[in-house]
């Protein structure tokens, strides 16, 4: 299943799910609030790459609710 990031931004808001960045030296670190439960990723990346993390992160986290809406 393709999603494309508004939406997967979208479905991620809706169900209480925040992707961000949190700043680690001069790298960060993608950091996920479920619902008031905190996850944060060891894996650092720069700047260049940070788009493409939160989006990948965005996007697994979309389809997890869409599966779990599914099974329902």
């Amino acid at each position: 299943m393709q999603l494309d990031i508004s939406k997967a931004m979208s479905i991620c808001l809706r169900h209480g799910v925040r992707v961000y960045p949190k700043v680690s030296g001069r790298r960060f670190k993608v950091e996920v609030d479920n619902k008031g439960e905190i996850i944060r990723y060891d894996k650092e990346v720069v700047g260049k790459e940070l788009n493409k993390a939160l989006s990948a992160t965005y996007k697994h986290f979309a389809k997890i609710i869409l599966n779990n809406a599914s099974k329902s």
